[in-house]
């Protein structure tokens, strides 16, 4: 059993926190070394698949060598791997064997109270676990050859993990034995999923206090969900598979499953206050959980700047912040993959970011339109900043070649234009208005309220039956929808857009997302059903989407479109037009 270490000195805690940070930046620069040569999918040509081992081809024992000349931490990972490749003589590497020599090595060099607890953990997990697994590793033999097999090593793995995470308190060490543990099962699992797929079930899930490490094999379409949820590919370097395997068809159900536990989860352990242990605690605290508290942290976040957006560019991941904590005098304008922008509506708020990055020279905040901290002028961050709250999950996009950002333009449509002059009243409190009422007296044309002025828009129809004659939008049954292609101050969706038929330009990742909200005036429970353009798909996300509040009156359904439009104003849920649209008449 794993010694327990609460009666470590708690004065050495510092000098072991650097130093494993230390191991923690060469983990990084590994994973960044490989993302810079081969792209986001390198760790999968740095291990290859030879004759049923997971092997380091050439190419990656290139990465390896420039990595130690490169980062001094770095070289011991390096070392690890060629000694192997050297004793061996064969050229191959298994993963289980190379983890568990460079978690040594690495113990090596951290503090020397870090290195008892690693050293004894992984003797530990050495003597009971690993001798077996790599036995039959080398003998190309799967890891459980039958049901029981697989049931048995679950409990086991399970009990190692329950020890593991109980007595080893410290965050770092509990990290790396949950990297080790984790590569043992997401091996076992995925033997197990191209032979018995159905003898373990879905996932295995434990926890201790706010702790939970999701473990699932690894289904056939869990890729391509994953390409739809960026923010949860956590696959920072070859030895951490744990976070990789999380997204599973249970993202999409009504009851969020795996994504809404682990969207709650991920909010709790990023937050800088979390004291809880959690294995994403590895991970330095580089993340503020609101851009609010920017100006208290200034000192801490310039310090930080440069690692937490070379960890974003290794890791591939958003930076995650609370999309309801808007800084003061700014206003959450768009959002996409490796871009935030923010519309500064009072002066001094450019100053603030700026004096955050004055200390450590980066160019990672910086203001597009011009070099005053005017009103209306745009501020980009070069690296995302996504919401992930409990109740919404983002999209990110692929940014535009050709960035020419606008404030974002929100078009309110309604039956009369005395709801619309209501709309205007109370959104001005909201949004900054710099349009007017459009009235129009023909009944199938609605009057609108446009605020702000860009090439961005997002349009709410009131009744879908006005809309029967543009583009035969009466065959769908939601009597709101949010677009947004607004031209000649009329509402126009590519019909396309609306049939099982993509168009080309529907499958670039720019093109246009379109959410589809059901009946505002039948139900408390209002449903979302969100059309992914990428792939034609419908899908129904109840509980990922802000629920509106019941109403029962015209006072209540005001409250509702404000409700909506707020929130419509921080959803990735569009792509920029290829037309800026036409100049409406106010």
């Amino acid at each position: 059993m794993v010694p327990a270490f609460s009666d470590i000195a708690g004065t050495q805690e510092k000098d072991s926190r650097a130093l494993f940070d230390s191991a923690v930046q060469a983990s990084v620069a590994l994973g960044e070394a490989v993302r810079r040569s081969f792209g986001p999918n390198g760790i999968d040509v740095l291990l290859e698949s030879s004759e049923g081992h997971v092997t380091c081809s050439n190419c990656g024992r290139q990465i390896l060598s420039s990595l130690s000349l490169s980062h001094p931490v770095g070289s011991i990972i390096s070392k690890s791997v060629t000694n192997y490749h050297n004793n061996t003589g064969d050229g191959s590497k298994k993963m289980l064997l190379v983890l568990s020599g460079t978690m040594k090595e690495l113990g090596s060099s951290v503090h020397s109270l870090s290195k008892i607890e690693v050293s004894n953990a992984l003797l530990w997990l050495n003597q009971t676990v690993i001798p077996e697994v790599t036995a039959r590793l080398r003998k190309n033999k799967p890891i459980c050859q039958t049901a029981r097999d697989s049931e048995d090593l679950r409990r086991m793995l399970l009990k190692i993990a329950t020890s593991c995470y109980g007595h080893c308190y410290r965050r770092e060490i509990s990290q790396k034995l949950g990297e080790i543990l984790s590569a043992l099962v997401h091996h076992s699992f995925s033997t197990l999923h191209n032979t018995t797929p159905h003898s373990i079930g879905k996932y295995v899930e434990f926890t201790r206090k706010n702790m939970a490490v999701l473990l699932v094999p690894q289904p056939s379409h869990s890729l391509s969900a994953a390409r739809t949820i960026p923010g949860l590919l956590l696959d920072l370097n070859l030895v951490h598979p744990l976070m990789r395997d999380l997204v599973t068809e249970e993202w999409q159900t009504k009851r969020g499953g795996v994504g809404r536990k682990l969207r709650c989860l991920l909010v709790r352990s990023w937050s800088p206050e979390s004291d809880d242990d959690h294995p994403l605690h590895y991970l330095p605290q580089l993340c503020v959980n609101s851009l609010g508290g920017v100006a208290k942290v200034a000192e801490s976040f310039s310090r930080q700047l440069q690692e937490t957006v070379s960890l974003l560019k290794a890791a591939d991941i958003q930076l995650i912040l609370s999309g309801d904590k808007i800084p003061t005098g700014a206003r959450y304008v768009l959002r996409e993959r490796g871009i935030l922008a923010f519309e500064v509506v009072s002066e001094g708020f450019v100053d603030v970011l700026s004096e955050c990055c004055s200390i450590h020279p980066l160019s990672t905040i910086h203001e597009m339109r011009d070099s005053s901290s005017a009103i209306g002028s745009s501020v980009w961050l070069s690296f995302s900043l996504v919401s992930m709250e409990t109740n919404k999950q983002f999209v990110c996009l692929e940014p535009p070649p050709e960035v020419h950002l606008r404030p974002l333009s929100v078009v309110l449509c309604a039956p009369t234009a005395g709801l619309c002059r209501q709309l205007q009243q109370r959104l001005s409190n909201v949004l900054r208005v710099v349009g007017g009422v459009c009235c129009h007296d023909d009944d199938d044309d609605p009057p609108a309220v446009v605020l702000g002025g860009g090439a961005w828009e997002i349009a709410l129809i009131r009744e879908l039956e006005i809309f029967k004659k543009h583009q035969n939008l009466v065959k769908y049954s939601p009597k709101w929808v949010a677009v947004n292609a607004f031209q000649k101050g009329l509402l126009s969706v590519p019909h396309s857009l609306l049939t099982s038929s993509v168009p080309s330009h529907a499958r670039n990742p720019l093109s246009l997302r379109t959410l589809y909200c059901g009946s505002f005036t039948t139900t408390a429970d209002l449903p979302y059903l969100a059309v992914d353009c990428l792939n034609g798909v419908l899908v129904e996300v109840d509980e990922q989407w802000p629920v509106l509040e019941p109403f029962s009156s015209q006072c209540h359904l005001l409250h509702a479109v404000l409700s909506l439009a707020a929130q419509l104003t921080r959803l990735d849920l569009m792509a920029p037009a290829s037309k800026s649209p036409s100049t409406h008449d106010i």
